[in-house]
């Protein structure tokens, strides 16, 4: 968690939700610094749970087992001998100038999994509540700000606890939950594409355990997918339980000029 204050006596908390790529790191620390100082707010920015989930923050790569088999058989069919890698796979593609697509999965800094808005928007509560707390900052009016995937986890803190907000400037998230990001490897939409050798091409997707398969345990569905979303319904139970007082600002990326 990052906190910053230019003045005493700041009024207003502005807290910016990172999503999963560029916006991390250094790109948050800057837009909170520079918005501390220009408005006068307390900023804050925090890494919550299962961030760090793209090459480009950390996290590793790697192939699923289930992928070995079709690695075997195209070094095979390509005249390959001894046991198959990745490298001496490549090596073949790249001599009868063939490509091969594989499947895997991206490993998040800390090795966490990809539980898809609930754990983080918790983490975000919390670290509100404890910068309030330590800094002995005013609570009537705390601003979030985020984009995409951070901007659907500023929604989901007001779903949570409404009320706890004063404002939400949304960039380009979703009212529903985002699928591919969730279930992604079963509907074949990778998050990412790495080319992991010459020849060989990764469609990458954050470790998760969930299934559109019904009746099991881990199925992203019923409630588990509806505490996840903005229904009617939801949306009248969040007014009702004081999130009337919240203003929304949303930024879709068909109406921006």
């Amino acid at each position: 968690m990052g906190v910053f204050l230019y003045e005493k006596g700041l009024t207003v908390q502005v807290v910016y939700i990172p999503g999963f790529g560029e916006d991390l790191g250094e790109y948050s620390k800057v837009f909170c610094a520079k918005t501390s100082k220009k408005y006068h707010m307390a900023a804050l920015t925090l890494n919550y749970f299962c961030i760090g989930s793209r090459g480009t923050t950390g996290a590793g790569v790697e192939v699923f087992n289930s992928e070995r088999d079709k690695v075997k058989s195209a070094y095979v069919e390509l005249g390959g001998e001894g046991e198959a890698s990745l490298e001496k796979l490549s090596e073949l593609l790249v001599k009868y100038d063939a490509e091969i697509i594989l499947k895997g999965a991206f490993i998040p800094t800390k090795n966490e999994y990809q539980n898809f808005g609930i754990l983080a928007a918790i983490d975000i509560v919390n670290a509100i509540k404890d910068a309030i707390k330590r800094f002995d900052l005013n609570d009537e009016n705390i601003i979030l700000v985020g984009a995409s995937y951070g901007s659907y986890l500023a929604n989901l803190v007001t779903k949570i606890y409404p009320g706890l907000v004063r404002a939400v400037f949304d960039n380009s998230s979703w009212a529903l939950p985002n699928l591919k990001y969730a279930v992604g490897t079963e509907l074949g939409l990778p998050e990412g594409i790495h080319k992991a050798y010459p020849g060989i091409t990764l469609h990458l997707n954050v470790k998760s355990p969930w299934t559109l398969k019904p009746g099991l345990p881990n199925s992203f569905n019923g409630d588990r997918l509806e505490i996840r979303a903005f229904t009617q319904n939801q949306l009248s139970q969040m007014l009702n339980q004081g999130g009337q007082d919240t203003f929304y600002f949303f930024i879709m990326p068909n109406m921006m000029m």
